[in-house]
């Protein structure tokens, strides 16, 4: 991993909670080849809030709760949902021209991608 973006991931992960360095830079390896993200989750050293609050922060990206009831029932079928609960995206909004999508993993690269190819939207 390149060092500037393992001290990063380190940084983001001692802000989240972890409570030492040497943990943190352990975390950062993806040791299990899943998706980074559920590994730290599920590490226990980070508290979840403050966890995706860094990671929102260090992306510029908005973190907001979601409240199920307030979602279109149409927007919620346009993705299938094996896709949704594989990648762990929801869309939760339509806009002119786009999707707003909603994750708790922004490293999930491909699923990203493929959303947006089912979509054929940005």
């Amino acid at each position: 991993m390149n060092s500037a973006i393992g001290k990063s991931l380190t940084d983001l992960l001692i802000a989240a909670g972890v409570p030492s360095f040497e943990e943190a830079s352990a975390l950062t390896s993806n040791l299990d080849g899943g998706s980074w993200t559920t590994q730290v989750l599920d590490s226990g050293k980070v508290d979840e809030n403050r966890f995706l609050a860094a990671i929102g922060e260090f992306f510029h990206v908005p973190v907001t709760s979601i409240d199920a009831k307030t979602i279109d029932r149409q927007t919620l079928t346009l993705l299938p949902s094996r896709f949704v609960f594989q990648h762990h995206i929801l869309p939760i909004q339509v806009k002119e021209n786009a999707v707003v999508l909603a994750t708790y993993d922004l490293f999930n690269s491909i699923g990203r991608e493929l959303a947006s190819q089912l979509l054929k939207k940005p």
